[in-house]
């Protein structure tokens, strides 16, 4: 019985081989062990990106200049000099060194220190400004100031006191005026004077300096304040690259889609206008190996009320299929808020991706 159920099933699979037409199957090259999973739209999760804080957006190579005080605010300070003389030079115009001398200078110009300008240029405001004037007294005699400290920007005068005989304490570096500039100011001054300047040095002053090495009185002015975005900004800027790790080679797409949330706490209004791809392990610019499509715009935002926008990306391979995604580099245009007026800039602040997904139209194939 077993031997004839044996013989028919043999001579059905020879029937059956028999049916197959060889110019429809060609089995010459192996099979095709590729896998098809799901025929709608898969998703991927990718995770979060960020944050791309004001650190590494404006103030990347300016680490020296640009600083961070103690709640992450970032500041500028620094220091200038608008008046320099030597004892021993000014007694050479005393005719009787037994009586006080009038040294009388004129008005003294400075111009203030160029990166508060220079920022100011391109819409970055600044906040809680102080410019401070000191005048150092080499002689163990008190020394007596009159003149008229002036602070301009923008052709306006934001600051300025009118001094009478202002005393210089002997052997002191005496601090003769601080200046807070008002909040009405958010633009760096550009200007330093020092009108009617007048110093009343004491009779045989070259008798009375105490270290031959210091003869010279010296004048400076210290400035100190928050940078801050204000409604001018505009700025086109490339982000530095982004690493990220997103396989997507494995599923052998010719296009797909990136879904992203992303929430800004920056004061600024941020336009994405161009995003390029790293495709490679040394992080160097993808040569139109993908090609991506997206219109991004964030609104501006605050540390305590974020802004939030979906938006997607759109790849597409030049030829073959998507490679792995090493980095994202991202031009962007940074434009002031009017509503959110000028505000002081923290490392703090920054844009998140806060969620991100791969979106796969007709499935994704994977190769078995």
């Amino acid at each position: 019985m077993n031997k004839k159920i044996l013989v028919i099933s043999l001579l059905s699979l020879l029937t059956l081989c028999g049916c197959i037409d060889n110019r429809l199957y060609d089995l010459s090259k192996g099979l095709n062990t590729e896998i098809t999973l799901f025929d709608d739209e898969v998703s991927v999760p990718i995770g979060s990106i960020g944050p791309i804080t004001m650190e590494n957006v404006l103030i990347e190579g300016l680490e020296e200049f640009v600083k961070q005080d103690s709640k992450g605010n970032f500041y500028i300070d620094g220091e200038e000099r608008f008046f320099h003389q030597n004892i021993y030079q000014i007694d050479r115009l005393v005719e009787d060194k037994t009586s006080p001398f009038d040294y009388q200078v004129g008005t003294l110009y400075e111009s203030a220190l160029s990166l508060p300008s220079l920022l100011s240029s391109v819409g970055l405001g600044m906040t809680n400004q102080v410019i401070t004037f000191k005048i150092n007294n080499p002689l163990n005699s008190a020394v007596y100031l009159s003149g008229t400290p002036k602070v301009v920007g923008n052709d306006e005068v934001m600051a300025q006191v009118q001094l009478d005989s202002e005393e210089l304490r002997a052997l002191a570096n005496n601090e003769i005026v601080r200046f807070t500039i008002p909040e009405e100011f958010t633009m760096a001054p550009d200007d330093i004077y020092f009108e009617d300047f007048e110093l009343l040095l004491p009779e045989n002053m070259t008798d009375k300096i105490w270290y031959e090495s210091s003869a010279d009185i010296t004048g400076t002015f210290k400035y100190k304040g928050n940078v801050a975005a204000g409604p001018d900004l505009h700025i086109s800027m490339e982000l530095p690259t982004i690493s990220v790790n997103i396989p997507v080679a494995q599923f052998n797409l010719h296009k797909a889609k990136i879904d992203v949330v992303v929430e800004n706490s920056l004061p600024i209004n941020v336009t994405v206008d161009h995003i390029a791809v790293v495709t490679d392990d040394e992080l160097a610019k993808a040569n139109n190996v993908v090609t991506v499509t997206c219109d991004l715009k964030l609104a501006a935002g605050t540390m305590e009320r974020p802004s939030t926008t979906s938006g997607s990306l759109e790849l597409a391979a030049s030829s073959g299929t998507i490679p792995d995604i090493k980095g994202i580099i991202i031009e962007v245009t940074l434009t002031g808020d009017p509503d959110v007026g000028v505000v002081t800039l923290s490392s703090k602040q920054g844009v998140y991706v806060k969620s991100s997904s791969l979106k796969v139209q007709g499935g994704i194939t994977i190769p078995q």
